[in-house]
């Protein structure tokens, strides 16, 4: 009984220690500004809504090289940040707030773990953007951060525009520490999405401009109408890897030659059927028609890439812009 008496008064403890901490947030703060702007050429990538967050530098978002966890499959594939929200601002008063980190066991996947870390408590998160940021774009949102350590760190999410599972995020949780400005004042400015490696492939889906998301924000391309829902691509589980290559043209010119090679395929058999079988002729004549007709469509398909390849702009997809204002 003294056992769990005592292991109660750690746990109020705890809590009591968190709950300072919340009050804490509640409290005078450092105003902090977030801007986002997309900064590709007029006819480049879009990005979805822009999820942001600040904490004790605890938050690792993904490991390349692993396979995505739910949380950034959602963002990657859906441009929903929901869940990623959730697990970011889901605390525990014992074991602190969630994190992603290596797995050192057999499979080669992250692992949702706690932190440990009572700070966690004083998270902040936000979504930028009601709409998606085409080219020209940007999205601004004001913070009060604390002073304490708690609120250090950014980070940031975001899905490319139009593809199955392209992002942009920081995989280092330390990469962006604001701790400067938020004790003396001033700004930031960083860019995210920078050619050779500023881009990642979540692994979740097979790269198909059929399924992929936003292809009614780029008019006269000649892209099919995309995902009509969440989760529609088919479904594959790679790592998560940088994309360093001209990613669109390889992933269109690839589709379009294996449904070529698919309906000349179908064709044939039914040709061959009809040779062989002449009786069958005005069973399978309508099935050939539709097949000759998909064919010459596929055959005269040309989606116009051009613009695509962020791996060729100079600055990169976006502008992150972190101002703190100190002024009495």
């Amino acid at each position: 009984m003294k056992t769990n008496i005592f292991r109660g008064s750690i746990k109020l403890a705890l809590i009591s220690l968190a709950t300072t901490g919340l009050l804490r947030a509640q409290g005078p703060g450092v105003p902090v500004t977030v801007t986002i702007e997309n900064i590709a050429p007029s006819d480049g990538v879009a990005l979805t809504p822009v999820w942001v967050g600040f904490h004790t530098g605890s938050f690792d978002s993904y490991n390349g090289g692993l396979r995505s966890l739910p949380a950034l499959e959602r963002l990657a594939e859906d441009g929903n940040n929901a869940v990623i929200s959730a697990q970011f601002n889901d605390f525990d008063p014992v074991n602190g707030g969630y994190t992603f980190v290596d797995n050192s066991g057999s499979q080669p996947r992250s692992r949702l773990v706690r932190t440990g870390d009572l700070n966690d408590v004083n998270r902040q998160d936000a979504t930028l953007g009601g709409a998606p940021l085409l080219p020209g774009d940007s999205a601004s949102q004001q913070f009060v951060l604390l002073t304490d350590g708690s609120n250090d760190f950014f980070s940031y999410a975001s899905m490319v525009l139009p593809t199955n599972d392209f992002f942009v995020a920081n995989g280092n949780p330390t990469a962006h520490d604001i701790s400067a400005i938020l004790a003396t004042g001033g700004q930031i400015t960083f860019l995210i999405g920078t050619p050779n490696g500023g881009v990642n492939d979540a692994g979740t889906e097979r790269e198909d401009f059929g399924t992929s998301a936003g292809n009614p924000l780029f008019p006269g391309r000649n892209l099919p109408a995309g995902q009509s829902g969440p989760d529609v691509g088919r479904r594959t589980r790679r790592p998560i890897t940088n994309v360093v290559d001209d990613a669109f043209a390889a992933f269109v010119d690839r589709v379009l030659q294996v449904r070529i090679a698919v309906t000349e395929l179908n064709l044939e058999i039914l040709n061959r059927i009809v040779d062989r079988f002449p009786v069958l002729e005005r069973v399978l004549g309508r099935s050939i028609s539709r097949l000759e007709g998909r064919l010459a469509r596929l055959e005269s398909q040309e989606v116009n890439t051009d613009g695509f390849n962020f791996n060729e702009y100079d600055g990169g997809i976006a502008r992150v812009t972190i101002t703190a204002d100190i002024t009495p």
